[in-house]
Parts: C-alpha cells; sequence; structure tokens
C-alpha cells in the first residue's frame, strides 16, 4: 500500500527529530510576506523564520495550516537539532504554520518533516 502523505516521498533518518535547543520569537507578518491578495507567500515563510533562527537554509518545507494576514503576530516555537530546526507558529493560541528547515546539505529527513506534518489541536 502506497501512503499518500508528503512526507512518504523522502527517505528516513533512522532516527527521530530530537531537538538540543528551544527558544521562542516573535513575529509580526509584514505586507511583503504577502500575496497580492493579502495571503502570507509561501515561498516567503524560510525568509521570516530567518529572523527567528539566523542561518543560510538549504532546503525548507512550509506547511501553511490557517490563513495568515498582514499585522499578524505570530509566537514562533524553535526546536533545534545540530542540522535543522523546526518552527510551529501560533497566532493566539491557534497553530496557524508550521515549517522545518535544513541548515547543512542533504535532503530534509522523512522524521523531521512528520513534525512540520502532524495535526496540532
Amino acid at each position: 500500500a502506497t501512503s499518500l502523505r508528503f512526507f512518504m516521498a523522502y527517505e528516513k533518518a533512522g532516527v527521530p527529530f530530537t531537538p538540543e535547543k528551544y527558544k521562542q520569537e516573535q513575529y509580526r507578518v509584514r505586507s511583503a510576506d504577502c500575496d497580492m491578495y493579502n495571503v502570507l507567500f509561501q515561498a516567503r515563510v524560510p525568509s521570516m523564520m530567518e529572523t527567528c533562527h539566523p542561518g543560510e537554509a538549504m532546503s525548507f518545507y512550509v506547511n501553511i495550516r490557517m490563513s495568515v494576514r498582514p499585522g499578524d503576530v505570530l509566537q514562533v516555537h524553535v526546536f533545534e537539532d545540530k542540522d535543522s530546526a523546526l518552527f510551529i507558529c501560533l497566532r493566539g493560541k491557534e497553530p496557524v504554520l508550521t515549517a522545518v528547515g535544513r541548515y547543512v546539505a542533504g535532503p530534509i529527513s522523512q522524521e523531521a518533516m512528520k513534525c512540520a506534518s502532524i495535526r496540532l489541536p
């Protein structure tokens, strides 16, 4: 049976994503982060997350869960391991955006991508 989950297209690393550090940042969505309809533009998310976790990401997976607009204030929870960072962005108590960035050469692992793909309450 073939799974239709997107992360299944990526290879397993064989170890779970295990963050070593945690920090919390705040990000206010700018109009430049959005498209002409004032909706968050997916390609801007890596730049947004770079303000919360400086570094040059080699690859990024983005999961926009709910509409995000200019002026929205996001609490960004950053979970880091040596190669990657998981971002969980809340607007109030709503998880509106999850993402994972990889900061070294090589693909994002299935395990890290699953963390950004799970359904949050």
